[in-house]
Order: structure tokens, then C-alpha cells, then sequence
């Protein structure tokens, strides 16, 4: 059933927006950030290395895109 939901709202263009995935990959940068913090670097810091780790995210983004076409 859940292939047909997927598929369903891939046709109907409903779904993830490239809004919600901005936000999600916002918050897991956040929840690394504050792991590096705990772990004891300044804010700027783990700001800078939690974004060096999650990669080019203009890249996520396109990768996402290609993922949500239909073969």
C-alpha cells in the first residue's frame, strides 16, 4: 500500500516540498552543531564543521529532486 501512496502523490505532485526537505536538513545541521558544541567548540565552529560534514546541500537537493521523479 505504501507504493501506491508514494506513487499516488508523486503523480499528483503532493509530497515532500523542497521547503520540508530545506527544513530537514536545517535541523539535523542544528542537532550536529549542538553535539560539537557539547563536545567542546565555539559555536561558530561547530556551526562551520557541522556544515563541512553534511556536504554540499545544493547537491542534496538535487539528488532529492531526481529521486522524486517517476522512472
Amino acid at each position: 500500500m505504501t507504493v501506491l501512496r508514494v506513487l499516488w502523490a508523486r503523480l499528483a505532485g503532493r509530497g515532500r516540498t523542497p521547503a520540508d526537505l530545506a527544513r530537514e536538513l536545517a535541523g539535523h545541521a542544528e542537532m550536529l552543531a549542538g553535539d560539537l558544541e557539547r563536545q567542546g567548540l565555539s559555536p561558530e565552529a561547530a556551526r562551520a564543521e557541522a556544515r563541512r560534514r553534511l556536504g554540499n546541500l545544493t547537491l542534496v537537493h538535487e539528488d532529492y529532486r531526481e529521486q522524486r521523479r517517476l522512472p
